[in-house]
């Protein structure tokens, strides 16, 4: 009746939420939180809730590349390299057209693919509890701080069961779920920058230039038009006005 999701599940409901996969597309965080006040998102919520899922809470992180034996600093670097990702075609086609190899490798099979080199880097993110529990630094060297890759987390109740509630237990959920989105946010805050100290403490961390970074958007670009293509051009349009002349 209640349970977490990601962007890449919650597609099933609504094929829009794959904007959020869409690598090159976000400019930081703070155009993610822009891009929640507008009118699109809002109808995006409440055309799921229609479909039978009602979102009352949700956040991002961003995500880096890792990788075993070498440093990647520019898109030459990146070339030819074989990436693990989620089952994503978004995903996989941002990898594709950045020069790498997208790989898919279940999380099961995980430690023993980065243990026989069955690829060279991975995309994840940096928060401490996902370090612990995939131990995947003492097999990286090094990671790319790209921070144009995002990860979108919500918080979703069955429709059904939730308007069949009396108003009185709404209220006292909804104030429940207020405050431990709050202290949940923290937590991964937290989480994040334990994550982020750790790694800087057992590799090597790059971040790229700005022009570097903006050669990689570049790359990324014809992503725009297949997303505008399958999710509808409206939407496209709502997230790069939500960051003004943010790749206009």
């Amino acid at each position: 009746m209640c349970g977490g999701i990601g962007s890449y599940y919650t597609e099933g409901f609504e094929p829009r939420f794959g904007i959020f996969q869409v690598a090159g597309l976000w400019k930081d965080q703070d155009h993610l939180a822009r891009f929640y006040l507008t009118p699109t998102w809002l109808n995006i919520l409440s055309d799921l809730e229609k479909k039978g899922c009602k979102i009352i809470d949700y956040h991002d992180s961003w995500k880096w590349f890792y990788f075993k034996g070498r440093q990647v600093s520019s898109l030459e670097h990146f070339s030819a390299l074989k990436i693990r990702c989620e089952p994503n075609p978004v995903v996989f086609r941002a990898v594709e057209l950045l020069g790498g190899k997208p790989v898919s490798i279940s999380r099961a099979e995980l430690t023993l693919a980065m243990q026989t080199g069955m690829f060279d880097g991975m995309i994840v993110s940096p928060s401490l509890g996902t370090i612990k529990l995939l131990g995947y630094l003492d097999f990286m060297d090094s990671c790319l701080d790209f921070q144009v890759l995002f990860n979108f987390s919500a918080r979703g109740v069955n429709t059904s069961w939730w308007h069949d509630l009396p108003d009185e237990v709404k209220q006292a959920f909804e104030a429940l779920v207020a405050g431990w989105s709050q202290e949940t946010k923290a937590i991964l805050r937290d989480d994040i920058a334990g994550g982020v100290e750790r790694a800087r403490s057992s590799i090597v961390i790059t971040e790229l230039t700005n022009d570097e970074r903006e050669r990689w958007c570049q790359v990324l670009e014809p992503l725009q038009d297949e997303v505008s293509t399958r999710l509808g051009s409206s939407l496209l349009e709502a997230v790069l006005q939500s960051d003004g002349d943010y790749l206009q």
